[in-house]
């Protein structure tokens, strides 16, 4: 990684991004300088459900331990993801078997096994679509709705710039 940078953010090859995007992480960066945070919410129940609704009017809100870690998109302090790298070359994980195969799974270890605090933005700044290609097949909207947990509970269609990002 380079070193000049503080932050990175990792979004999978087939999500799809907020408007304004760039201009929204940077602001979340200034939310939540310290923390890894999740760009993507999934639609199906997590145990961070109970977090979501306590955090009513926050725009951002922490993960319970106790889930997966929801990585389709994610924003990461430099030195955290530098962490969570080499976590995953010395770690065992129960029930599983190198090479560990659920990205989301791993993450969550690492973020149980360590204690890390990893915040929520609400809503999503990136879509995840299901089973359709939206590119491929032509068709943006049929891409949605069919796997809630691989669309976002509430992805941002308004601008992001005008949201108060705060924990």
């Amino acid at each position: 990684m380079n070193e000049s940078f503080e932050h990175a953010v990792i979004v999978q090859d087939d999500a799809i991004v907020c408007r304004n995007f760039v201009a929204a992480v940077d602001r979340v960066i200034e939310a939540c300088p310290d923390h890894p945070v999740v760009l993507f919410y999934p639609g199906s129940k997590l145990r961070s459900t109970r977090e979501r609704r306590r955090a009513q009017g926050k725009t951002l809100f922490k993960m319970n331990r106790l889930d997966h870690l929801p990585v389709v998109a994610t924003l990461w302090p430099v030195d955290k993801a530098r962490f969570f790298y080499e976590w995953t070359t010395d770690v065992k994980l129960p029930g599983m078997r190198k090479p560990y195969r659920s990205d989301d799974a791993v993450a969550g270890y690492w973020m149980r096994l360590t204690r890390q605090d990893v915040y929520v933005t609400m809503p999503s700044l990136v879509q995840h679509p299901d089973d359709v290609d939206p590119v491929k097949d032509g068709n943006h909207e049929a891409a949605y709705g069919r796997n809630k947990g691989r669309v976002a509970f509430q992805f941002c269609e308004g601008d992001p710039l005008e949201i108060e990002w705060r924990a």
